[in-house]
């Protein structure tokens, strides 16, 4: 929105914003940042948060450049159709977002919309959590920043959702198959996604779900997920290194909470929301891995980012290092046959489709 600033906003939903801003010919001086509602002031923070993504593409130096803000205010969307992120200095505005948490973009270049009609297709990519797909986006961005990249659909409204894919080249989210059919044209759009070893992703997904309560540095669930939150409190009373907690732990899981440790990855590939995932949702997930047009595995995310780039004619840059890699040690050794018995029920449905990918890859 100013051409000197840079700006990315990468969450923006109810109470809560973050993302990163520097001054294009200050780099290392902190911006200051203000945000309003009309000419009423929400919150306000300074981008010297570390980025470390932003640091690997060559974007900022030191990377200190990101930023969060919480404010208690609800928006009244009578009066007001946007917030707007100002820069505290020179009071210039830098975004402005919906009331739904969208980003609001300028006008398409010409030379932007004919590169975005031009292409063959919009690119969309399911973001199994804890894969390697925040590395995924990190990539893309840096190739398709300019013809529109967004990397956290999930966080859009339902009716702004669908009017993505006219002005953006590639969409991430958090968005399982049933609801990608349901807001996108995929004539219009070619689908990848990637998908982990089943008993490492269970035991990465529930330390990430600690680290969203234990953890200081984020605090977007806190305030914005509750359900996330809480999961992460009632696990970090776990000692998963104990069979018998391992084994009361799968027990008890209720109803409610399976969305979060029943067979996960297999749910992203199914049309409907369900309890607990079955044979016949195995046979439904494998009939929508057609509709993909490459299905990575993250134990082989090279030859995934080499077959991306080469499908689209892409050069392949320089950024060989994975981000968003939990620093904690494992909950459990998922090596140990007795550990893995007790675990199996959670991803016994997700080991036959990381086995089916693995074939269908191979061929």
């Amino acid at each position: 929105m100013n051409l000197f600033y840079k700006i990315s906003i990468d969450r923006a939903k109810a109470n809560y914003l973050s993302g990163w801003c520097f001054h294009r010919f200050a780099k290392l001086k902190k911006v200051d940042l203000e945000l309003y509602l009309g000419e009423k002031l929400l919150a306000e923070t300074r981008a010297e948060r570390f980025r470390e993504d932003i640091q690997a593409l060559g974007v900022h130096p030191t990377g200190e450049c990101g930023f969060e803000m919480i404010f208690d205010h609800q928006p009244d969307t009578a009066a007001h159709a946007y917030l707007e992120l100002r820069s505290k200095r020179s009071r210039v505005p830098l975004a402005k977002i919906t009331i739904n948490g969208f980003v609001v973009q300028e006008p398409m270049r010409l030379k932007q919309w004919f590169r975005l009609i031009s292409s063959k297709s919009s690119i969309i990519f399911m973001h199994i959590p804890k894969t390697a797909g925040t590395s995924f986006n990190i990539l893309a961005q840096s190739i398709l920043s300019r013809d529109g990249f967004v990397a956290h659909a999930e966080l859009i409204n339902d009716t702004e959702i669908t009017e993505l894919q006219k002005t953006n080249r590639y969409i991430s989210g958090h968005i399982r198959i049933g609801l990608i059919k349901k807001y996108f044209a995929l004539d219009k759009a070619a689908l990848y996604t990637i998908i982990r070893e089943p008993y490492a992703h269970l035991n990465s997904h529930m330390n990430w779900l600690i680290t969203t309560y234990t953890s200081n540095d984020d605090t977007y669930f806190k305030y914005n997920n509750p359900i996330i939150y809480d999961i992460g409190r009632d696990l970090s009373k776990y000692d998963f290194t104990s069979i018998e907690n391992l084994h009361h732990f799968v027990r008890d899981i209720s109803e409610l909470h399976s969305a979060f440790f029943d067979n996960m990855q297999t749910r992203y590939f199914l049309d409907n929301e369900i309890n607990r995932v079955n044979q016949q949702h195995l046979t439904e997930a494998k009939a929508n891995l057609k509709l993909f047009t490459l299905v990575g595995l993250t134990e082989d995310y090279t030859t995934f980012v080499q077959d991306f780039m080469e499908t689209n004619g892409f050069k392949i840059p320089h950024l060989d290092k994975k981000f968003n890699i939990s620093k904690s040690s494992p909950l459990f050794d998922y090596h140990n046959k007795t550990v893995r018995e007790i675990l199996y029920p959670l991803v016994c449905f997700d080991l036959e489709l990381y086995g089916h990918i693995k074939q269908m890859n191979q061929k």
